[in-house]
C-alpha cells in the first residue's frame, strides 16, 4: 500500500506553513514582505501575520483531509497512514495555538508556556472526567432505579457522558476566567512584560477552547475518515425450526 502523491503534496504544504508559523511565533524572523519574483512583491508590514498564516494552515489541512479521504479504503485503514495523518493534525493544533499566543507576545518562552497550558488542560480534563464518573455513576443508578431501570451498563454510559460534558464546561469556564483575570487582576497583569490587548487574550482563549473541543470530538470524524472496520460481522439466518440464528464472525484486522 502507498499513499497518493496528492496527499503527500498537501501534507508537505501543511508542514511547511506550520514550520514558518512556529518560527514566527518564537520570534525567529520578521515577515514584512512577500516576494513573487523580481517584478512583484507584497508589503505585509501592516497586515495581520497570524491571521494570514492561520488561514493558510486551515486551507492546507482541509486539502490534506480531502486528499486523505479520496484514497482507497485499504490505505485509509492502514495504521501507518492513520498515524501520519494524526501527527499532521497534532502539528496544526499546536501551530494554531502558538500563532494565537504569538499575537500576545512573541518569544521562545511563549512556546514553553503554551506547552505547559496544554499539558495542564489535558491532565485537568482527564482528572475531571474520572472524578465525574465517581460522582455521576451512583447518582444515575439511584435516579434510574426509582424509574424501574436497573441496567448498570446503561448507567455507566450515561455517567461517562455527563462526566465528559461537565468536564468540558468546567475547562471552558476556567479558561475564560483566566483570560479575564489576566486583564483585570493586578497580580496576573504584573506578570506581563507588555500588557496584552483584550482582543489578543480573547483570540488565544478562543483558540484554546476550539483546539480542546476538536481534540475531544476527533474520534467522531476519524471513524468515517479512517473507514474503520467493525470488529464483528453479524449474520442472521432462519433455522429449520423457524427460529432466527445470529452468528458473529471476527473480521481481519488491518
Amino acid at each position: 500500500m502507498e499513499i497518493t502523491d496528492a496527499y503527500r503534496h498537501a501534507r508537505r504544504n501543511t508542514s511547511i506553513l506550520c514550520g514558518i508559523s512556529l518560527a514566527w511565533s518564537a520570534a525567529q524572523f520578521e515577515l514584512k514582505s512577500l516576494s513573487f519574483g523580481p517584478a512583484e512583491s507584497i508589503d505585509l508590514s501592516h497586515a495581520s501575520v497570524p491571521i494570514m498564516l492561520a488561514c493558510g494552515i486551515v486551507y492546507t489541512l482541509t486539502r490534506c483531509a480531502i486528499e486523505f479521504a479520496m484514497q482507497s479504503v485499504d490505505v485509509r485503514r492502514w495504521r501507518l497512514a492513520q498515524i501520519d495523518f494524526k501527527i499532521t493534525v497534532f502539528l496544526v493544533r499546536a501551530t494554531l495555538l502558538m500563532l494565537a499566543a504569538g499575537a500576545i507576545y512573541r518569544s521562545f518562552k511563549t512556546v514553553v508556556y503554551v506547552a505547559a497550558i496544554i499539558l495542564l488542560v489535558f491532565i485537568g480534563s482527564r482528572f475531571l472526567m474520572i472524578l465525574g464518573m465517581f460522582i455521576f455513576m451512583p447518582l444515575m443508578i439511584y435516579i434510574r432505579s426509582r424509574q424501574g431501570r436497573y441496567s448498570v451498563a446503561s448507567r455507566a454510559i450515561e455517567a461517562m457522558f455527563w462526566s465528559e460534558v461537565t468536564a468540558m464546561m468546567i475547562v471552558v469556564i476556567v479558561l475564560i476566567a483566566l483570560g479575564v483575570a489576566s486583564l483585570c487582576y493586578e497580580p496576573l497583569r504584573s506578570l506581563w512584560t507588555v500588557a496584552p490587548s483584550p482582543l489578543a487574550i480573547g483570540v488565544f482563549v478562543g483558540a484554546t477552547i476550539i483546539v480542546f473541543f476538536s481534540w475531544q470530538f476527533e474520534h467522531k470524524w476519524y471513524l468515517k475518515l479512517f473507514a474503520f472496520r467493525t470488529p464483528y460481522t453479524i449474520t442472521e439466518s432462519k433455522l429449520p425450526n423457524g427460529n432466527i440464528g445470529v452468528s458473529f464472525q471476527e473480521n481481519e484486522k488491518i
